[in-house]
């Protein structure tokens, strides 16, 4: 991805006839390739008694699903059994048997300021547990977690590195003056 943006910037630095069209093509996973099928329950907060990890769990949940889609390598199955925090094993037979090849469990908890997110991937056809890594953020960069998440679960699958923590950058003058902006890669967070 990087390559294919310098090459970009480079032609478009060169000088071109104002007649000339210029093409640039950016090759990628396409509509051809299989989608890698992913089974993804509801995160569930590590207690289900505090609102706000409920909450927090839910958005967790929300965002990494969506990277995950927009990522173009998977199928995310949502339709199987419930995770509930202590049944991680006890799923992937059923979760394998919706489909899935892979399994993503996650709980969150939050304190004043920060949140943890414990995610768990399971390669669903051995049972093997691929990773289980702890996200600790600052609950005001809560997207930045689950983005760091989604691209370990990215590269742990494809062996490619994920795109969800890319940043992009602009330039607007909507106010009379040139004015530099970025945003995540999926256009949230705008911030100047």
């Amino acid at each position: 991805m990087a390559r294919a943006l310098a090459l970009a910037l480079l032609f478009a630095a060169w000088p071109v006839d104002a007649g000339q069209d210029v093409y640039i093509k950016l090759a990628g996973q396409g509509r051809g390739a299989a989608l890698l099928p992913l089974g993804l329950p509801p995160f569930i907060a590590e207690n289900p008694l505090r609102i706000r990890d409920v909450m927090i769990a839910r958005q967790v949940g929300e965002v990494v699903r969506s990277d995950l889609m927009f990522s173009r390598y998977f199928l995310v199955l949502e339709a199987g059994p419930y995770f509930d925090g202590a049944n991680g094993s006890a799923i992937v037979s059923d979760w394998r048997k919706q489909g899935a090849s892979w399994l993503l469990l996650a709980k969150a908890s939050s304190s004043e300021s920060h949140l943890n997110i414990s995610a768990t991937l399971i390669e669903a056809n051995s049972g093997a547990v691929v990773f289980k890594r702890d996200y600790r953020q600052q609950v005001s960069a809560l997207r930045l977690a689950c983005h760091r998440l989604s691209d370990d679960v990215v590269k742990a699958v494809t062996g490619k590195n994920g795109i969800a923590q890319t940043q992009i950058a602009f330039s607007n003058d909507h106010t009379g003056h040139k004015e530099i902006y970025m945003m995540d890669y999926d256009g949230a967070n705008l911030r100047e």
